[in-house]
């Protein structure tokens, strides 16, 4: 009797380890990831931030070759409690395959997102408000003219959206009112719509004002200025950078750039491929040519500015966030988990919102919510759909 108790006991084990060994095994072939952009908002005076996550779901593994289905989610994170707010998988028009997918846009109400056709859901639950279908009967001149391939583009600056209907011509969804009329657009404009503003675009190495600099270059920056041409090569021969200051006197003869005279380095501290965090910084209807102010970000509650800069010149080694005076003082420096930025927000002067991934910049692995007082900061990481927290000390020693 014992026998036959310890062959059954046995088997279960053997029958719970390898489905364990099998789940496993389809987890680790599985991929959970949040596309860019992010779209950061507040609800309620709550920081907020919507994503589209893309979930390759693994169902087999045969001869190294990983077989999986893909499922989309709108998600929403409260970034003060790092905590998800609410989550609905979404399906393209076909429900069977998705030829393209984004998180269009948003409005006060509302959040676009594209799946093989315009869905429309509501920021505060998550539910489906309308598809393609349903805008459709609200505007009956779009009947069939709304299209089912990517030519939605989100006009940051009016809050719509502009698309080119089947007719070929461009038409403006109301983003408030759900209503849509012609739009009067040219392809110049939709070409500025369709730019991506990269992560290197939104980080800059200086902040010129008032006829003062501050800037944060290396010895390569140095050269390119004084012929007035851009800088930030981001090479291993220019990674290693100093604050510098110095006397503003306008763009470089070259028309970009920088013209200064009597810049010095303000202290020793090394910061590896560092930089400013700027907002958008190129003209889409100019591109590379950068502005002569860059909107650089300067925490007024700690007077500070927020500067990016690496572990080590690796590729994959951290990003590190230092707060800095401008006088070269850093007040904190916190090691962020990814080792590329997508995209930032910062709010109410006190909190930044960053997020990151550790190789792509058109994913997200995590998403901070940083207090730039205390440095504490509340993390949501999209892989394992967890939050975790960041309480880290004073640190100058980089």
């Amino acid at each position: 009797m014992k026998r036959l108790l310890a062959v059954f006991v046995v088997g279960i084990l053997f029958v719970v380890g390898l489905v364990w060994f099998i789940y496993a095994t389809l987890d680790k072939h599985s991929d959970k990831r949040a596309q860019t952009p992010a779209m950061y908002y507040t609800r309620a005076a709550v920081p907020m931030v919507a994503v589209l996550t893309e979930y390759s779901k693994a169902h087999s593994v045969s001869k190294g070759i990983t077989h999986a289905t893909m499922h989309y989610y709108a998600q929403v994170i409260n970034l003060q409690t790092g905590a998800e707010e609410w989550r609905e998988e979404l399906y393209g028009q076909k429900r069977d395959w998705v030829f393209a997918s984004a998180l269009l846009g948003q409005s006060e109400a509302y959040l676009f997102y594209f799946m093989d056709g315009l869905l429309v859901l509501d920021k505060a639950s998550g539910k489906m408000v309308a598809d393609a279908k349903d805008l459709e009967k609200q505007n009956p001149a779009q009947k069939g003219n709304m299209p089912t391939s990517k030519e939605y583009y989100y006009d940051a600056a009016t809050g719509n959206i502009v698309y080119r209907g089947n007719d070929a011509l461009f038409y403006m969804l109301d983003t408030k009112t759900l209503s849509i009329t012609e739009a009067k657009v040219d392809e110049d404009f939709i070409d500025g719509l369709k730019q991506r503003v990269a992560p290197d675009d939104m980080v800059l190495g200086y902040d010129a004002a008032g006829g003062n600099f501050i800037g944060v270059l290396g010895d390569k920056d140095i050269e390119l200025l004084k012929l007035g041409y851009n800088y930030h090569t981001n090479s291993p021969e220019n990674a290693r950078r100093y604050l510098y200051k110095g006397h503003y006197s306008g763009v470089g003869k070259h028309g970009r750039g920088l013209a200064m005279d009597s810049i010095s380095r303000i202290n020793d501290q090394v910061f590896i491929y560092g930089a400013f965090l700027c907002g958008y910084t190129t003209n889409p209807q100019n591109k590379g040519v950068i502005k002569e102010n860059p909107p650089t970000v300067k925490v007024n509650s700690i007077n500070a500015y927020l500067l990016l800069h690496k572990q080590n010149i690796t590729y994959e080694a951290p990003l590190l966030m230092s707060m800095v005076t401008p006088d070269g003082k850093v007040l904190k420096t916190i090691t962020l988990p990814f080792a590329e930025m997508s995209s930032f927000k910062l709010f109410d002067n006190t909190h930044l919102a960053i997020a990151g991934s550790k190789g792509s910049s058109d994913k997200m692995d995590d998403v901070l919510y940083i207090d730039l007082v205390s440095g504490k900061a509340v993390g949501f990481n999209f892989r394992n759909g967890k939050k975790y927290g960041i309480e880290q000390s004073n640190r100058t020693n980089l």
